[in-house]
């Protein structure tokens, strides 16, 4: 039998309000949310309130990425009889830490699935692909024309590939994000974090966009992936800038045979480089793969997600 999802709940959804790397995605999962007839409160996850703060009964309590909500917040919840759930969003790069405070939640939702089986040691743990909200991405809307996009932090990891882009295609690049001026002259540069809405402005008027996956042992916060798991998942960028119906060059990842195994990748520098001459004069090839890309995502909204949250909760 079909399972049903619950008509309403009342949710706190714990967010990090001023990071500017996951807001897309609690936003995505807010709005979806409510678009499924929840009742939401958004919440500084660095300052939660008490259930008591809360005149309805909270139902289900749920931290995206979550590494600043206290043991002792989760506990009270659980206390009061609301189902508690997080949404790990940098695994396997913080597996080390995650593993050790994740374990007090009733449900752990990892964004690659390679971390499953270390949290389900301590916890029940399952796999959530991350998504894109139709809310804020998709091919229809105003657009910022460029012909190479390269949205995003500097890193080691992207900046083997982005040598030979600069090199190579140097003036046709816009670079947005802080840290891209020092490494490239050439080329347009928009130096600050962009919100998401920008986000999708940037990624509609693009030929191509550049998706570089981080190294699977990088992390803000040091070593913190010790057992050197690989990631197998995609990134944000994939779901939303795919979304926005401009084609994106990506790096390899396990993922991509799931999800979109016609999707334009790259294991090396020279493939990297065939594929930017390939696409970026050829209209119509681009503008073909680019909207099998779009269709081949198009059901994994934030809603899909939100549904899959829900039903595995409750």
């Amino acid at each position: 039998m079909k399972s049903e999802q619950p008509s309403s709940l009342n949710i706190v959804l714990a967010v990090m309000p001023n990071s500017p790397f996951n807001s897309s995605i609690w936003r995505g999962l807010a709005h979806a949310f409510q678009t499924l007839g929840h009742r939401l409160m958004v919440v500084d996850s660095s300052k939660c309130p008490s259930p008591e703060a809360f005149v309805e009964k909270v139902d289900l309590f749920f931290a995206v990425h979550g590494v600043d909500v206290s043991k002792e917040i989760i506990s009270a919840y659980r206390a009061h009889g609301a189902m508690t759930g997080v949404y790990l969003l940098d695994e396997p790069y913080e597996i080390d830490r995650t593993v050790q405070w994740a374990r007090h939640y009733d449900y752990v939702f990892s964004v690659d699935q390679v971390t499953v089986p270390v949290h389900q040691k301590h916890t029940n743990a399952v796999f959530l692909p991350l998504a894109f909200s139709d809310a804020i991405f998709g091919v229809e809307g105003p657009k910022i024309e460029s012909e190479i996009l390269v949205l995003g932090s500097a890193y080691k990891a992207r900046e083997i590939y982005l040598t030979a882009l600069r090199d190579h295609f140097g003036t046709q690049v816009t670079w947005v994000g802080p840290g891209w001026k020092s490494f490239s002259a050439v080329g347009i540069h928009h130096e600050s974090y962009v919100n998401p809405a920008d986000c999708a402005r940037l990624y509609r008027g693009s030929k191509l966009v550049i998706n570089i996956h981080r190294d699977s042992t990088w992390s803000h916060f040091g070593e913190l992936n010790r057992s050197d798991l690989t990631a197998t998942h995609l990134n944000p960028r994939f779901w939303e800038g795919t979304a926005c119906g401009s084609l994106q060059l990506v790096s390899y990842r396990k993922d991509l045979e799931v999800f979109a195994p016609e999707a334009p990748y790259f294991n090396d520098k020279d493939g990297f480089l065939e594929l930017v001459q390939q696409y970026l004069y050829d209209d119509e090839s681009r503008n073909r793969r680019a909207q099998a890309m779009v269709k081949a995502i198009s059901p994994h909204t934030y809603v899909s997600r939100a549904k899959q949250i829900v039903n595995t909760l409750f």
